[in-house]
């Protein structure tokens, strides 16, 4: 889902992360000097990156390492 979200509910988050084409998907760990979630990437972050790259390597015909 995708929404707006005030600072408060961002810090109380399990875990977030930053989309961009140059970043893919990037594991967000704190925001104000405030840890999110245990202060590392989330499972569920590293997952979307994994998928991400996985498809995109195979988009442009590069195996995996």
């Amino acid at each position: 889902q995708e929404k707006a979200f005030t600072p408060q509910e961002a810090y109380e988050a399990d875990e977030a992360f930053l989309s961009s084409a140059t970043t893919l998907v990037y594991p967000i760990i704190e925001i104000d000097g405030k840890p999110i979630g245990d202060g590392k990437p989330g499972k569920i972050t590293k997952l979307m990156r994994e998928i991400y790259i996985k498809s995109a390597l195979e988009i442009a015909g590069i195996e995996p390492k």
